[in-house]
């Protein structure tokens, strides 16, 4: 098919973009198993970023390529005109396409449910200070266990009022700090941020389990922030996660609010964790060190490698035999 200049772009970056993106989703997906092993000898903390890193770095690592070599070489070394592309090219492009509404599609219901949501606990509902907090919370007039964490950019801590009743004031107490600690770590923007990276395929579904590992390790590291290794806080936390399991609910809280109860179903690992005190506390200012120094290492060398004309060429040079 002979292209124009600006749409053979727009093809050329989607088929890049989709055969980067999958050769790494297939990388992870073997990967994960070994990843998810190894995540569970590091703190709670460590292993939630490493799992979501390894999670939404083929759609990161596709995006860089398209945006820093395909674009820029496009752009430096190709000449406007009408030129023809080949069949595997457009291929390529249209599953890109069709992966990018997948994501596109599985984002945007995410947030349709999870505004619907917001909008019948605010109905239900009004911000109340609770005795002892110092920060208001959405109590809703409702007789179920719910303790959530609704709004991406804007969180809010949403309580129903059998919940209130249920827990005692320690447990309400170190519950919201669970909360909390969830919108410290944007954890709701994170959500998205998984919901919109690209599929290998449209409805594939390989990479699940490395989603449920990382919710599962957010979960706890919500624990051990909320407790921060106190004793009868860790009592109060297992006593109200047993407490608001036993109530029962037909209320489901959607992907983009996080319920106190978890959506990947270990809450008796997490009792057991609390119990044995195994929760490892906020994370160390020495950890929190390594990972701004590794972020910077990485961001150091791939401007260092922008600014080298060769790489431009040769992603130019390799693109060029995808179009024929």
């Amino acid at each position: 098919m002979i292209l124009p200049y600006t749409m053979r772009l727009v093809v050329l970056a989607l088929a890049a973009g989709f055969l980067v993106n999958a050769g790494l989703s297939l990388a992870v997906w073997r990967a994960a198993p070994l990843a998810i092993r190894c995540a569970r000898r590091f703190t709670a903390h460590a292993a939630a970023r490493l799992l979501l890193g390894l999670r939404l770095m083929p759609a990161a690592a596709a995006l860089v390529f398209i945006v820093a070599w395909c674009v820029p070489g496009y752009f430096w070394l190709e000449r406007p005109g009408l030129e023809r592309v080949g069949g595997f090219c457009l291929i390529a492009a249209a599953m890109g396409a069709a992966v990018l509404g997948a994501a596109a599609a599985r984002a945007s219901a995410a947030a349709v449910r999870s505004a619907r949501s917001w909008h019948g606990w605010r109905a239900a509902g009004r911000y109340v200070r609770l005795r002892g907090e110092t920060s208001p919370v959405w109590v809703v007039d409702a007789q179920g266990p719910l303790v959530a964490l609704s709004g991406i950019w804007r969180s809010r801590v949403v309580v129903a009022r059998g919940a209130i009743q249920a827990l005692s004031p320690a447990e309400l107490a170190v519950a919201l700090r669970h909360e909390r600690a969830h919108a410290s770590s944007r954890d709701n923007l994170k959500r998205l941020a998984v919901a919109l990276a690209p599929p290998l395929l449209p409805g594939w579904r390989g990479l699940d389990p490395l989603e449920q590992a990382w919710l599962k390790f957010s979960e706890w590291a919500a624990d051990d922030r909320a407790v921060a290794g106190n004793t009868p806080d860790s009592l109060s936390l297992a006593a109200a996660l047993v407490c608001l399991a036993r109530m029962k609910s037909r209320q489901r809280v959607p992907a983009l609010a996080i319920s106190f109860l978890g959506a990947s179903g270990d809450v008796s690992a997490r009792v057991e964790r609390l119990l044995t005190g195994s929760q490892e506390g906020e994370p160390g200012a020495r950890n929190a060190a390594v990972f701004a120094l590794t972020r910077l290492v990485l961001v150091g060398a791939a401007a260092a490698l922008l600014l080298q004309p060769a790489p431009l060429l040769w992603t130019h040079l390799l693109l060029e035999r995808l179009t024929g």
